[in-house]
């Protein structure tokens, strides 16, 4: 297995080479996948711009799955997350993950291979408390349309607007998953006090 390293001022010469004629295109494929009613174009245009250097990254080199430095380059010079251009990808077979997370994206592509199938690596929050059979499973944004109950909206995540500014991090693709059977196995008995909300946020 190679592993290939793309600075990410590649990336943003690349985005910035990007003609109108493509960005139509991709923007309908990731249309597909949310709304983005209220979202300023130039943000649209900028996640399209991020996810044609990807594809473009992904053939030049031939990539199996890509691992994605997803802040704060991205946020700071273009205003924009990638996390629906992720969950693009993954639901066109490509593992895509987030966090620069090269081992997630191994994992996931021996995942998808073994499902035939998109598959993505979520976090867990047990708000079930002590019911060992039920979990709740989320992430940023980057799942793939396939995992969801449908199309979600776009809108700016938090802890960027937190960070950098109202408008930094526009990209997120907030929906609900799928209700599916799952399995999962702990790796050590649990020792460890957990805290538990008392109600699942908006």
């Amino acid at each position: 297995m190679n592993v290939e390293t793309i600075d990410v001022s590649a990336l943003f010469a690349r985005m910035r080479e990007i003609g109108e004629a493509r960005l139509s295109e991709k923007k309908k494929a990731l249309f597909a996948m949310a709304s983005f009613s209220g979202c300023p174009e130039v943000k649209a245009d900028n996640m399209a711009r991020a996810g044609l250097a990807f594809d473009d990254i992904i053939a030049e080199y031939r990539a199996a799955a890509i691992a994605v430095r997803c802040w704060d380059e991205l946020q700071k010079e273009f205003g924009v997350a990638p996390c629906t251009v992720l969950g693009e990808l993954i639901g066109g077979g490509i593992p895509a993950a987030c966090e620069l997370d090269i081992t997630n994206a191994v994992a996931m592509r021996a995942v998808m291979l073994a499902a035939d199938a998109p598959g993505m690596m979520l976090d867990i929050n047990n708000n079930y408390n002590d019911e060992m059979n039920k979990a709740v499973l989320f992430h940023c944004g980057s799942v793939p349309l396939a995992l969801m109950k449908g199309k979600g909206k776009i809108e700016e995540h938090l802890m960027f607007r937190k960070a950098y500014g109202a408008g930094s991090g526009v990209g997120i693709n907030k929906g609900g998953l799928s209700a599916m059977d799952v399995t999962m196995r702990e790796r050590a008995p649990r020792t460890a006090k957990y805290i538990y909300m008392s109600e699942m946020p908006d």
